[in-house]
């Protein structure tokens, strides 16, 4: 089958990162004989630069499968952006969108045919060109609801007009509505954006009473194997982008609360961001610089030895940022870590019925601070959630079953 894949987000198989989701089903599906086509921008987002080199033509020829699948990446010119809450984002995928539409239309004129597009949200801005191809020529549309959007802007308004969000956003918040109720299929990385789904359709969801064509897949991460490894003081790891987005402060704090009472363990942080300079000047503050390591961006290999030599797992995030299943999650528990978390609702709910980790509540030290004691005091506890942490990824969070189950329900099997 012909596939289009529309994701600006997930890096390029070249780009050193570990694999995103979007990466990730254009791999399987070329192994399962598929010929696809990804939709992509030339502008980094995670390192927020220009993708290097620009291929030529705007496109690069990637994987050639044993079945005989294929793998075409197209490059899309669009301006970018400073900020992943900006409206300079924003103006970025409507050039994203205009683009698609243009060359899509270009494809469509010399002779290709889709038989399945999948796309994003976000962004938003290639529902509509998407809908009017499907009316064209017939193919099959998913969705797969990444963030939902216009609702994570709200933020940036003040609080007393985040009332109007739907009016201020209302272009926005039409696309979205649209692609709810049109596409074929919803897939969504949280229990809570299919519910979300169903509210804007009209209809009931919940795990159990969920709709054929709505379908929860977590982002994936790849499972690694248990460590063997010599007994040594526990260690907690952060990765990810270091924003004000997330709790890092209160994990020094919490650090330096328990290295003033004797406890060993150690913190390593791996990402970077606008914070990092400000955790740097706060660990030497603190005297924490035996205890606290900073490792860095790492590559594919580096993040899997790093995750394989630590013990827990931080998903450490502020409230109001409107993540609901953090990707880090996901490695963290395909890593079989124990996890420490301050996101509410369904992390913490899937954390505490399989007894693989914690809840914290983010911005207080005493209660991060307890958390992390108990790892460090009880290392019977956290070898068994971390055997715990191992059964949960294996259920929801093991790419190789959950994504292969996602291509299924993409490809309308």
């Amino acid at each position: 089958m012909n596939i289009w894949l529309i994701n600006p987000f997930s890096d390029l198989p070249n780009e050193g990162a570990s694999e995103g989701r979007f990466c990730c089903l254009a791999r399987m599906l070329v192994e399962q004989g598929h010929h696809v086509t990804w939709w992509t921008v030339d502008f980094h987002h995670r390192t927020k630069a220009r993708r290097e080199p620009v291929f030529e033509g705007g496109k690069e020829e990637k994987w050639e499968g044993n079945r005989g699948g294929s793998c075409q990446i197209f490059l899309l010119p669009v301006p970018g952006y400073k900020k992943n809450i900006s409206f300079a984002r924003v103006r970025s995928h409507r050039a994203y969108g205009r683009e698609f539409a243009k060359t899509a239309e270009a494809r469509i004129a010399e002779g290709e045919r889709p038989d399945v597009i999948h796309l994003s949200t976000p962004p938003l801005d290639c529902i509509a060109p998407v809908l009017q191809l499907r009316q064209r020529i017939g193919c099959r549309v998913t969705v797969d609801v990444m963030d939902l959007w216009p609702e994570t802007f709200y933020r940036t308004l003040p609080q007393g007009l985040r009332c109007l969000g739907k009016i201020l956003f209302a272009p926005l918040h039409g696309a979205a509505k649209r692609a709810y109720k049109e596409a074929d299929g919803i897939s969504a990385v949280s229990q809570e954006y299919l519910d979300h789904v169903s509210e804007v359709r009209g209809r009931g969801s919940g795990v159990g009473s969920q709709p054929s064509d709505l379908h929860l897949c977590y982002v994936g991460g790849e499972r690694l194997p248990a460590p063997c490894s010599a007994p040594h003081a526990p260690r907690f790891l952060y990765v990810g982008a270091m924003t004000p987005t997330y709790d890092l402060p209160t994990i020094l704090e919490a650090a330096e609360s328990l290295q003033k009472d004797g406890h060993r363990f150690e913190v390593w942080f791996a990402g970077g961001g606008v914070s990092e300079p400000v955790l740097k000047a706060e660990v030497e503050r603190r005297q924490l610089s035996g205890t606290v390591k900073f490792l860095g961006f790492l590559n594919q290999e580096e993040l899997k030895d790093v995750l394989g030599r630590a013990d827990v797992g931080l998903n450490a995030i502020n409230p109001g940022a409107y993540i609901t299943m953090p990707h880090k999650l996901s490695d963290y528990l395909c890593a079989g870590l124990a996890v420490i978390n301050s996101t509410t609702g369904e992390p913490a709910e899937l954390l505490r019925q399989a007894d693989a980790g914690c809840t914290y509540t983010a911005g207080h030290v005493a209660s991060l601070r307890a958390g992390m004691k108990h790892y460090i005091n009880q290392p019977e506890a956290l070898e068994q959630q971390r055997e715990n942490a191992r059964q949960l990824a294996q259920k929801y969070f093991d790419r190789n079953k959950t994504y292969s189950a996602m291509i299924d329900f993409i490809l309308g099997k």
